[in-house]
């Protein structure tokens, strides 16, 4: 959110916002500079970038590529990844490939494959805190949610890619349940650091901004929580508390990105995409525990 500024700077801030929104858009084809953008709301380009970044929470930058990405999606619905690479300008599809990677942590072909060449074992696992769906691929977790009903699960995750294949979890799953559990029980977590396991790979998909925020939840330590201001600041968006907190509520990869660790500034234990009773046990499980090296990585 913006800071706190008198009734006719917010006005004013607004509006250069909203003009310069109208202007990226209706000027997509050719992608206008930073300095093209700021001659045209009549400001400087650096005066321009700040409170651009203070009201929409994106870089101009950011916001231009999301745009891309946005049509580069309706495109690639109808035509190949060379032609909708041309229809936006870009030099080259590799361009398209750097900024679906960039933002979606996804290739455009398997965008535009809707998961036509994604293999996903599905299975149902019981834990210390619930029942957890698991959907992992040769590429690492996909999902990992608290769930009674592995066919909801499934069936949510089928209305992005609808072409992936759903199959019965192989034996293999259980050992990356183990893992789990080891980076996440206190009882288990010295034994597993001394055994130096292989960091577990997460493959999600999200925007640039989200996966900026799971990557700072990565980075904190056992039994260390902290409010959602303070992991705006981590990843340099202090005014973005309110993204933050939708990015957090996003999470695909339950417990490993640990999004149970945020909580409200006044040190309340607030929502949980899977409840508050579960979050407290969790946070509860962890109470005491400490230590600094981060456990997983996203691809």
């Amino acid at each position: 959110m913006p800071a706190l500024h008198s009734d006719a700077t917010f006005e004013r801030h607004y509006k250069l916002c909203a003009k310069a929104i109208e202007y990226m858009v209706s000027h997509m084809d050719s992608r206008p500079s930073l300095e093209q953008i700021s001659e045209h709301v009549h400001t400087s380009p650096f005066h321009f970038q700040r409170i651009f970044q203070e009201y929409v929470g994106l870089s101009p930058k950011r916001f231009s590529q999301a745009l891309t990405i946005q049509q580069a999606k309706t495109l690639l619905k109808h035509h190949s990844i060379e032609q909708s690479s041309l229809s936006l300008g870009l030099s080259s599809p590799s361009r398209l490939y750097d900024q679906f990677v960039n933002l979606e942590a996804m290739t455009p072909g398997e965008f535009k494959a809707l998961g036509q060449a994604l293999t996903l074992r599905c299975g149902l696992h019981d834990t210390p805190f619930g029942r957890i769906g698991m959907m992992t691929t040769s590429k690492g977790i996909f999902r990992l949610e608290f769930t009674d009903d592995l066919q909801q699960l499934i069936a949510r995750v089928k209305q992005s890619f609808p072409n992936a294949q759903f199959l019965p979890a192989e034996d293999s799953q259980d050992g990356v349940l183990e893992q789990v559990m080891n980076q996440v029980l206190p009882s288990r977590v010295s034994t597993a650091r001394s055994k130096a396991a292989k960091p577990l790979s997460l493959w999600v998909s999200g925007t640039n901004f989200q996966v900026n925020v799971w990557r700072a939840l990565l980075n904190l330590q056992y039994g260390q929580t902290l409010a959602y201001g303070n992991l705006a600041e981590q990843i340099h968006q202090p005014s973005a508390a309110r993204a933050v907190g939708t990015a957090v509520g996003a999470n695909p990869i339950a417990m490993i990105i640990p999004c149970h660790r945020v909580l409200q500034k006044s040190g309340a234990i607030g929502g949980y995409r899977w409840g508050v009773p579960t979050k407290r046990a969790i946070l509860a499980a962890e109470h005491g525990l400490t230590t600094s090296s981060p456990s997983s990585t996203i691809l």
